[in-house]
């Protein structure tokens, strides 16, 4: 599933892929388990998380980290929309002057 920053679909400046991910250590995670037999089966999206604390905000597919904090997060935020107006400012005057 794609991760959208403000209305605007993110890539990765490292490989390109969609997604960004968040890290957390410290969690205490528990899921249901649905059969054994061969080995332990689960059931889909029952799992339950308590506490932990954010590491990064990574790449899901390369593992490129994009911030540290929420804070720098939310500065590459607004470093992404500025290069996504300037990059939408681009395309209209080179159709402008393409016509």
């Amino acid at each position: 599933m794609a991760t959208t920053i403000k209305g605007i679909e993110f890539k990765c400046p490292k490989c390109g892929y969609d997604t960004i991910e968040e890290i957390m250590t410290d969690v205490v995670m528990s899921t249901s388990i649905r059969d054994i037999d061969e080995g332990v089966d689960y059931h889909d999206n029952q799992f339950s998380t308590d506490g932990g604390v954010v590491d990064r905000y990574q790449c899901v597919q390369c593992g490129h980290v994009i911030a540290k904090t929420e804070e720098e997060l939310m500065a590459y935020v607004e470093h992404f929309k500025g290069e996504a107006f300037i990059k939408e400012a681009l395309n209209v005057v080179n159709k402008i002057t393409a016509g």
